[in-house]
């Protein structure tokens, strides 16, 4: 969906010295469509109210996969140089994403090869575990060099995510999305998928759920 409208990558929260903060350039803000802008709003002001409850609360309301912790997949506050060409893949689970990284020609960035380094399950992880392979992943990309671009694999199971990326990267991006139906069957063909069949499952009802065309 196009982004019309301008978001405050830092929360204003209402103070007007942090809603157009001295010498603001546009790394202050990005462009979000409604819906995902409503949907930021609403996970800054929860976390406001509840603070270290709000793991919890995300899971109970549907929000974040407890198993799959989809939504740490994006580089909250965080900011990467990377050179011309670099791209954001992202789509649900089982659709292609890393078969088509690898053949665009860059240095591809897959979460779950960095959780298999860390000797984590390539599926199914723990919130915990979770993290643990992003912060990896993430301190590689900071310390990508040369002039290969940067391939990013991301399921951002919410679409607000894709935004968050393309400010801290200034990737381009390339959805990847193919039939709920396709997704599932891949799952139940990989056995190494089948076993976190439950997580997968919902990885990938959520996501169309969540990346539904607005009517």
């Amino acid at each position: 969906m196009p982004g019309v409208v301008v978001d405050h990558i830092i929360p204003h929260r209402g103070d007007p010295d942090r809603f157009w903060p001295a010498g603001a350039s546009t790394d202050h803000f990005m462009h979000c469509c409604v819906e995902c802008h409503s949907l930021k709003q609403k996970v800054e002001w929860i976390a406001d109210r509840f603070g270290h409850n709000l793991r919890h609360l995300m899971v109970r309301r549907g929000m974040l996969n407890e198993r799959t912790g989809d939504a740490l997949d994006f580089p909250a506050g965080e900011q990467f140089i990377l050179p011309d060409g670099s791209t954001l893949i992202y789509g649900p689970p089982a659709s292609g994403k890393t078969t088509v990284a690898r053949g665009m020609g860059g240095i591809v960035y897959d979460l779950d090869e960095y959780a298999v380094g860390l000797g984590l399950p390539r599926y199914g992880r723990t919130m915990d575990e979770a993290r643990a392979a992003a912060v990896a992943r993430n301190e590689a990309l900071r310390a990508h060099q040369g002039p290969q671009p940067a391939i990013i694999i991301a399921t951002c199971a919410n679409p607000w995510e894709v935004h968050r990326w393309v400010a801290a990267t200034g990737c381009a991006v390339r959805p990847v999305t193919v039939d709920p139906e396709t997704c599932h069957q891949r799952v139940w063909g990989d056995p190494a998928r089948l076993s976190a069949l439950p997580s997968q499952m919902a990885a990938i009802n959520r996501w169309f759920r969540l990346h539904r065309p607005a009517q």
